[in-house]
């Protein structure tokens, strides 16, 4: 469990008390908290800890602090973590579902698209920081590429710029462009297995949106 050090005194107490609940969470077979000790700011301290986890596993499933988690949720991200580790197509397993009609009798369907809010991976198929700003660039050039990124995930376009020129690339978005540039899939469940109560405008790069707030998850076991 990573916890960041805060940006200004004015967070302390917030800080302490998140770290005061993380040293007493029990119910794991091991809990290692990672509490930094200067402010990392949201990217970097997100990718030191899947480069922690992934220098020690093979594999590694990541949450944001703000998604609760549906009764199946790990055996989902588990069993499709095992069962497409070698297809080379395959690049995430995720949680969150786009997908909500109760009538679809299938149990996972994919996507060329990413969703970062709780997801699996392996350390294998990671991607490289450099390869996420030579693709956005590619895609910046490219008219067919934009066309693609349009009809999977017209928001994904937004942060072209700041990737390109800024050098700041957002994970979930490079990932997506990724997929659409290489034909990767990632798996995703018929109806979401995670529910983020965070999702208010107050994040980093989404805006408040209802539906989000009004999606149901899945609430029987995965099967």
């Amino acid at each position: 469990i990573v916890s960041d050090k805060q940006k200004d005194s004015s967070k302390a107490d917030a800080v302490t008390a998140v770290r005061n609940y993380i040293n007493k969470i029990t119910g794991f077979r091991r809990v290692i908290p990672i509490l930094r000790e200067e402010n990392f700011g949201f990217p970097r301290s997100i990718r030191e800890a899947w480069s922690f986890v992934l220098e020690q596993h093979c594999q590694a499933i990541f949450l944001e602090d703000d998604v609760v988690v549906a009764p199946g949720f790990l055996r989902y991200i588990n069993e499709a973590l095992e069962k497409y580790s070698d297809n080379r197509r395959i690049h995430a397993v995720c949680a969150w579902s786009w997908a909500a009609d109760p009538s679809d009798p299938a149990s996972h369907y994919f996507l060329r698209a990413y969703s970062a809010w709780g997801a699996g991976h392996w350390r294998h198929k990671k991607i490289s920081e450099e390869s996420f700003i030579k693709t956005a660039d590619k895609f910046r050039k490219s008219w067919g590429l934009l066309v693609k990124a349009n009809k999977i995930m017209p928001h994904a376009l937004d942060f072209l710029y700041d990737t390109t020129c800024n050098k700041k690339w957002v994970g979930d978005i490079s990932i997506t462009l990724e997929c659409i540039k290489k034909d990767l899939l990632c798996v995703f469940p018929s109806k979401s297995l995670i529910k983020n109560i965070g999702h208010d405008g107050s994040g980093v790069h989404c805006k408040h949106a209802s539906w989000v707030d009004q999606q149901e998850i899945m609430k029987k076991p995965w099967q």
